[in-house]
């Protein structure tokens, strides 16, 4: 999955914090994304006037690859109408994660088997309708290595502190 387009002026992030398989960019120059009217992906909760920021959740089954690696992103955006830029701030390490499910029997969590997030506020900025983006690849095979098969759902958790507590997690169906 190639990462999205970074402007040479895009913000950047103070500190760092760094999740090894997990990757962060900016989307720059999009055509921006109106959060309330338009959501910008399924919430767990329901939008109103006074959410300047949405998450988006996608699994791209187009590019999943010979070894079943399926790339799974997640966007956080801040809705086009603000004219001042945002932020988003996080309170550890951990400022994404990923699972899928098969019906209700979780099959893959990204965070499962890594250590556990440390704490180290950062922020980054955010201009008006542009998004943040973290992604990776779920391998999407049984125990054995063949593929999986059917309709399954893909959770995406976001963890800044500008998203409601209900606005965290999103989600996507999809088949493979």
């Amino acid at each position: 999955l190639a990462p999205p387009p970074l402007p040479g002026n895009s913000p950047r992030p103070s500190p760092r914090p760094a999740e090894p398989g997990m990757h962060r960019g900016y989307s720059g120059g999009s055509s921006g994304v109106n959060v309330v009217g338009q959501m910008c992906g399924t919430q767990v909760g329901t939008a109103t006037s006074e959410d300047r920021y949405c998450a988006t959740p996608v699994a791209d089954t187009g590019a999943i690859d010979a070894q079943g690696r399926l790339p799974v992103r997640v966007r956080v955006c801040e809705d086009k109408s603000y004219v001042q830029p945002g932020t988003l701030s996080f309170g550890s390490t951990r400022e994404a994660d990923f699972a899928v499910y098969q019906g209700s029997r979780l099959v893959w969590r990204w965070s499962a088997g890594r250590p556990p997030s440390t704490s180290q506020p950062h922020s980054y900025a955010v201009d008006s309708g542009e998004c943040w983006t973290w992604w990776t690849t779920w391998r999407a095979v049984d125990s054995q290595g063949r593929r999986l098969h059917g309709d399954f759902v893909l959770r995406a958790f976001a963890y800044p502190r500008e998203l409601a507590g209900k606005y965290r997690t999103t989600l996507v169906g999809f088949t493979i």
